[in-house]
C-alpha cells in the first residue's frame, strides 16, 4: 500500500488530482479486463457502464491517465529507424501559424480600436472569405462602400501597428 501511494502521488510527470489518478488507473484496469474476457477493446459507452462512471468522467480520468508519462521532445518519428527527425523537430516547423501566433497580442489590441462595422467587415472578408458584393448586403450598403471601409480599415490597422512600442 505505501508503495502504490508513493507511485501515485510522486510518479505522475504532471500535477493531477488524486481522484483522477485513481480513475485512471480504474480505466486502465477496466479496459485492461474487458479485451482479456472479449478479446477486443470496449467502446468508451461500455467502458463507462462497465465502470459505473458518466462519459464525462471517464474522459477526464482518461485524459489524466495520458499525463502519467509524456513523450520526449527527442523520441525519433518514423518507422525506418534512422533516428532523422524527432518529434521536437516537427513542432510548428512547417506552420506559417506559428510565427502568426507571437504577434497575435499586437493585432488583438489594435483589432479592439476598431468599430464594430470596421471588424465585421473584416471577419466577414477575411476569415468568412466573402467578397466585397457579398458583404455589401450583410452591412446594409454598397460594394464600393464595403471597398471604402476596408481600405480605410487596413491603413488604420498599419498606422496602429506601427504606432505600438517595440521590444
Amino acid at each position: 500500500g505505501v508503495v502504490k501511494r508513493h507511485l501515485r502521488d510522486h510518479a505522475w510527470t504532471l500535477r493531477v488530482p488524486r481522484s483522477l489518478k485513481e480513475g485512471a488507473l480504474e480505466v486502465t484496469r477496466g479496459r485492461a479486463e474487458w479485451t482479456q474476457s472479449l478479446g477486443r477493446e470496449p467502446t468508451m459507452e461500455e467502458l463507462a457502464d462497465t465502470l459505473d462512471m458518466s462519459l464525462d468522467t471517464l474522459h477526464e480520468a482518461v485524459l489524466a491517465g495520458d499525463t502519467y508519462s509524456l513523450a520526449s521532445l527527442d523520441t525519433p518519428v518514423g518507422t525506418d529507424g534512422d533516428g532523422g527527425e524527432s518529434l521536437g523537430s516537427l513542432i510548428g516547423d512547417n506552420d506559417p501559424d506559428m510565427e502568426l501566433a507571437a504577434d497575435w497580442p499586437a493585432v488583438e489590441a489594435v483589432l479592439d480600436r476598431l468599430s464594430d462595422r470596421e471588424q465585421q467587415v473584416l471577419y466577414l472578408r477575411f476569415f468568412e472569405d466573402l467578397t466585397q458584393s457579398e458583404i455589401a448586403p450583410l452591412v446594409g450598403v454598397s460594394q464600393v462602400h464595403v471597398s471604402r471601409i476596408l481600405t480605410r480599415t487596413l491603413e488604420k490597422i498599419r498606422v496602429l501597428l506601427a504606432d505600438l512600442p517595440t521590444e
